[in-house]
């Protein structure tokens, strides 16, 4: 359940207006997102067993792709809405996305059975919302 702090910190942090309780928020976020990569590529190797290079292929270019396209997404709602904006849509995104997730969590060991093809997991709608996200 605390994978998803930096969500609502995001959120948080477009309704700041001190500098450094602005400052204390990214810190937060960056320091707990920096657990998301080991984490996901151990899960994602523990569920895709059978194609793990290209499981963590596809994980690295959505993540490639997203930092690519979340400054120009967050310049435009900055530039046309106020700077806070980005922050507040991105974290109603993300916690949009966690609950999403918590209704519908899914036990490695159900998955683990390496039966599970890249192509059956791209058929979850969970997992092109994930892909989407890395993307946004």
């Amino acid at each position: 359940m605390l994978s998803g702090l930096p969500a609502p910190l995001m959120l948080l942090a477009g309704f700041t207006h001190g500098i450094y309780v602005y400052a204390a928020i990214l810190s937060l976020m960056a320091f707990w997102a920096s657990f998301y990569h080991p984490i996901a590529n151990s899960f994602i190797s523990k569920v895709h067993k059978i194609k793990v290079s290209e499981a963590l292929g596809l994980h690295g270019m959505g993540g490639t792709m997203g930092i690519v396209l979340a400054p120009t997404v967050a310049w435009f709602l900055g530039a046309y809405f106020g700077w806070p904006w980005a922050f507040v849509f991105f974290g109603m995104l993300s916690v949009s996305i966690a609950v999403m997730f918590a209704k519908k969590a899914v036990h490695i060991e159900d998955l683990s059975h390496g039966k599970i093809t890249i192509l059956e997991a791209l058929r979850m709608r969970e997992v092109r919302t994930v892909l989407v996200l890395n993307v946004a």
